[in-house]
């Protein structure tokens, strides 16, 4: 099997090449973002997302998973995708089983996970990306909603 395939336009915001995903041998091709129609709700309930089922929503589809997990917090229909950024950055993506939040010390472990208010908020305190589902400990949860705020938003309970 030839390794080469076209980059795809999420390869700009993830250090991964793009390849071929093992999950599903047969794509071998890009695909449009607006074009990923998985089904999400059961990989969102898993990762702590927010999925609409009891309230908001905090993603809305497979694209605007792929898009939040590499900082595109609107979401880019013309981009496109590879099969391996797709699945992994999709629902095969797996949360890291440590605390994400930039300044966390010691050794707890997470008991609730980032959703996209937070990781922006990351990326704009921190400079550092969380990608949504990534865990967060009680110790760093506190820390966070401690963290002072000129955006009404950011202080919404989550």
């Amino acid at each position: 099997m030839d390794a080469s395939i076209e980059k795809c336009s999420i390869s700009v915001y993830t250090s991964n090449c793009c390849f071929y995903s093992p999950l599903h041998p047969s794509e071998k091709n890009l695909i449009r973002l607006k074009d990923c129609k998985r089904g999400i709700v059961t990989h969102l309930l898993k990762n702590g997302i927010r999925s609409g089922m009891k309230g908001e929503a905090d993603v809305f589809s497979e694209a605007d998973l792929i898009c939040k997990r590499v900082g595109l917090f609107t979401m880019e229909e013309t981009f496109t995708v590879c099969p391996y950024h797709r699945d992994f950055l999709g629902v095969h993506w797996r949360a890291k089983t440590t605390c994400q939040y930039p300044n966390h010390q010691g050794n707890a472990k997470p008991y609730r996970s980032f959703n996209s208010l937070m990781s922006k908020r990351m990326v704009s305190e921190f400079g550092t990306l969380v990608p949504i589902g990534s865990g967060i400990c009680r110790k760093c949860h506190g820390d966070y909603l401690k963290l002072p705020s000129s955006i009404g938003e950011y202080l919404k309970p989550v």
